[in-house]
């Protein structure tokens, strides 16, 4: 981080750190466990994105569950 407290995407030694820059790109898919998270997926081929979002209610996580676990498993095979 610099002065402003900014990510700018570097480790230690001016490494360039993947992860981050991913990050900054929007170039990574991410996928989001439990109520209320969300997943992000990147599609490489023409780097559009899609996302899914748990609900935030216990009782409405706990009823989808099993779907949003099947959705995030098949998403990513499907994007390329």
């Amino acid at each position: 981080m610099q002065a402003s407290l900014e990510n700018i995407g570097y480790e230690r030694d001016n490494n360039p750190c993947t992860y981050n820059i991913q990050m900054i790109e929007e170039r990574q898919t991410i996928v989001g466990l439990g109520g209320g998270a969300s997943s992000k997926f990147v599609n490489t081929e023409d780097w559009t994105l899609s996302s899914l979002h748990n609900p935030k209610d216990p009782r409405g996580y706990i009823k989808t569950v099993e779907n949003l676990i099947a959705r995030k498993v098949d998403k990513p095979g499907a994007l390329n």
